[in-house]
């Protein structure tokens, strides 16, 4: 369905599983880049912990962000 074919509730919902589309793929850089700092800090305990953690935090919020998206969409199709 095109966008502009939607009406202004489900454009609202198709606007917001685009942004969230957007915040993953953000989240997924992130957990790249924080992977990466990781392994290069091996000799540094402080910085690979706090790489190690914000890795986590990416992936909970990465895990959130799709949970809302398919709330979402499942709702959108409900309706």
């Amino acid at each position: 369905m095109k966008s502009s074919t939607l009406t202004p509730p489900f454009q609202a919902l198709a606007d917001s599983v685009n942004t969230l589309h957007l915040i993953t793929a953000q989240l997924d850089d992130l957990r790249t880049l924080m992977n990466a700092i990781a392994r290069l800090a091996t000799d540094d305990h402080d910085i690979r912990g706090m790489a190690i953690h914000a890795k986590g935090i990416a992936s909970a919020l990465h895990n959130d962000a799709d949970a809302l998206r398919e709330q979402i969409e499942t709702r959108a199709l409900a309706a």
